[in-house]
């Protein structure tokens, strides 16, 4: 192997994925692999590394955002449309539709921006 292409990379990720999998319970925390950057001679792996029962990073901040915006109801199940919406996170980085919910009947995930989270699941 003179230089790295991206199905190399993949298959080095998926190997060290799948290892860090078979041994995080010795480890004693949950392993996410979150992507990874690459030149024609190396590259450089994304791990986040959680205690067993952390709570996602997108839970987290909806704990936190739904006190800055409004009081936001995390339990309510709205019926838009055909869907019957729960609002399960909150993504600080996206800008116009920041707000998580899912579909509690097929528990597809979909994004909403601030105004309709508002309005619909303000307490």
């Amino acid at each position: 192997m003179s230089t790295l292409n991206k199905s190399q990379v993949k298959s080095i990720m998926n190997k060290i994925e799948q290892l860090l999998k078979d041994n995080q319970e010795s480890l004693g925390v949950k392993v996410e692999v979150q992507g990874c950057t690459y030149t024609e001679d190396s590259f450089k792996p994304k791990f986040n590394f959680m205690l067993p029962d952390a709570k996602p990073e997108m839970v987290k901040a909806l704990e936190h955002y739904s006190d800055v915006y409004e009081k936001l109801d995390k339990n309510k199940v709205v019926k838009i449309g055909n869907y019957n919406f729960q609002l399960i996170g909150y993504k600080r980085k996206a800008r116009t539709k920041p707000f998580v919910v899912c579909d509690v009947n097929t528990d597809k995930h979909y994004k909403m921006d601030r105004e309709t989270t508002i309005k619909h699941f303000a307490i």
